[in-house]
């Protein structure tokens, strides 16, 4: 059988169907194959963090997500009797302050059903086994179940297919890290009336006798606990519902009603992060290019922003707006995010599981102490929420002019400004004064003809200055030029992905030519 496609995506999990929906979003045909015979079954990866439902938004699923999800408003952290702290996501500057509880199975079939719409064909059972560079071909040999070779020819490889990742492993990308000695024991219980904590809040417990973590969803609650000193536990993969009965005995002093178990498993922590990337025209996401602790639920939510991240850029590489010099930077910005992810959380799952009697009792006050900082607790939240997450190091984001305030390129766009951007362009935020009227006039109309495919254009100004444009936004008092740092008049370049490109004091074609050359558009010739 042979097949051909721009971009063929292998795995079908949630950053697998993530790039899929994005490409296809933006107009770019792809294939996905899976070697599984079927979509995933089991609740795995819950959290969908405020990042995420941003991203999620702008490809249409958020609504649904949120009404099949559970929203989470914050994490309650114990000792032995009683509570000591509490971290709360209410205050965090989007329009998802909280995590939205929901099992992978389900994540995947909003994700699924959203791409029949757009008629994306996902190949099951279907195994990569090869691949080579042919010119600016890459040709995919792949066996279905029954045995039968299929021959696809793809301009793209996006490697989606986890953490024993067969692209990794061919194009001999090391992947560097330990595994850590921790296990960890789960299971799902069936939510019950004898369950007496906030069903609103995840529920943290530290004490000498062990570490326990319990995740509330609509229907079911998860429990983790930290076996690793238990050595009838250390390597237990199926855990039974006893085991759970005991354990949360002694760790929790609250009723939790455990009267049966939809699931259990058994987990390792491994943490590893690749060298490179991608190589040419073949990019690896999600868990082929990093793993880590689950401490935090960063992991399937890192995945889908590699895949938002990547498949923009790739969508306008292909419509010939954007230069292929600009795909390095997937590299460049995703890199430090997934080494920083791993970082943090390794440092995390060691604090939450000492043993020492005399290191839990100073680790819990100073945790009591820290959680009463505001100053702490929002650095927490920006970070588990991953709203703290910036590309300020990366090569294809700048500025000219002088800045003494704003949000800098490379950060995200405030909330504020979301829904004027495009998830299918770049969109262009033109701060006018109302005595630069026919210069910004001048500056919109040159731009609009040079660049109608790749820009969504919006005026904002403290009067309806009625110039060409896409949108006109009103800034009463000036408060949003003064939120982004511009002094009369001026411009910032949004990217698709919501995040600054460029900044610019000055409207005129000098200024917008140079932010071109950074951001890598290409320019009419």
């Amino acid at each position: 059988m042979q097949m051909q496609t721009p971009v063929l995506i292998v795995g079908a999990g949630p950053t697998g169907l993530t790039a899929a929906l994005n490409l296809r979003q933006q107009g770019i045909d792809c294939l996905i194959i899976d070697k599984k015979s079927e979509p995933t079954k089991t609740s795995n990866a819950l959290a969908l963090q405020s990042r995420t439902l941003e991203n999620l938004e702008k490809l249409g699923i958020v609504e649904t997500l949120l009404s099949q999800g559970h929203q989470i408003n914050g994490l309650k952290i114990h000792n032995e009797n009683a509570q000591i702290g509490q971290i709360e996501l209410n205050n965090l500057p989007t329009k998802y302050p909280f995590i939205i509880g929901l099992p992978q199975s389900d994540t995947e079939k909003v994700l699924l059903d959203k791409l029949n719409t757009h008629q994306v064909q996902v190949l099951r059972g279907t195994e990569l086994i090869d691949f080579k560079q042919v010119d600016d071909k890459i040709e995919i040999t792949c066996k279905n179940t029954e045995q039968q070779t299929i021959q696809i020819s793809a301009k793209w490889l996006l490697g989606c297919d986890g953490s024993h990742s067969r692209i990794r492993e061919k194009l001999q990308i090391p992947f560097l890290g330990q595994d850590l000695s921790k296990h960890f024991i789960m299971a799902d219980i069936p939510r019950n009336d004898h369950y007496t904590l906030a069903y609103d809040y995840a529920n943290g417990f530290l004490s000498p006798q062990g570490t326990m973590v319990i995740i509330p969803l609509k229907s079911f609650y998860r429990i983790i606990i930290d076996v690793s000193e238990i050595p009838d536990l250390n390597n237990e993969k199926n855990p039974s519902l006893e085991v759970f009965q005991q354990l949360s005995q002694k760790i929790c002093p609250y009723p939790l009603g455990l009267d049966n178990m939809l699931w259990g498993s058994g987990f390792w922590i491994h943490e590893h992060v690749v060298t490179a990337y991608h190589r040419t025209n073949i990019f690896l996401l999600g868990d082929a290019a990093h793993e880590h602790s689950p401490m935090g639920g960063q992991g399937m939510n890192t995945g889908i922003q590699d895949a938002i991240n990547l498949t923009w850029k790739l969508a306008l590489v292909e419509k010939n707006l954007l230069k292929r010099e600009v795909l390095p930077s997937y590299q460049e910005e995703r890199l430090p995010v997934a080494k920083n992810v791993v970082s943090k959380t390794t440092i995390a799952t060691h604090v939450i599981t000492l043993k020492s009697r005399w290191l839990i009792t100073i680790r819990n006050h100073i945790m009591k102490f820290l959680l009463h900082k505001k100053s702490i607790l929002n650095k927490i939240t920006q970070t588990v929420s991953e709203l703290k997450i910036n590309y300020m190091g990366s090569s294809y984001v700048g500025e000219s002019d002088s800045w003494s305030a704003g949000i800098k390129p490379g950060d995200r766009v405030p909330s504020i400004f979301q829904a004027y951007l495009d998830p299918n362009q770049f969109t262009l935020l033109v701060f006018v004064d109302v005595t630069a009227k026919e210069t910004a006039a001048q500056f919109i109309k040159e731009i609009s003809n040079n660049h109608p495919d790749l820009l969504k254009i919006v005026v904002i100004s403290s009067e309806n200055l009625q110039v060409q444009a896409t949108e006109e936004a009103h800034d009463q008092g000036e408060q949003l030029k003064t939120l982004m740092g511009i002094k009369q008049s001026g411009f910032y370049l949004a990217r698709p992905d919501t995040y600054v490109a460029y900044r610019s004091q000055t409207l005129n074609h000098d200024a917008f030519k140079a932010c071109c050359e950074k951001v890598g558009i290409k320019t009419p010739s």
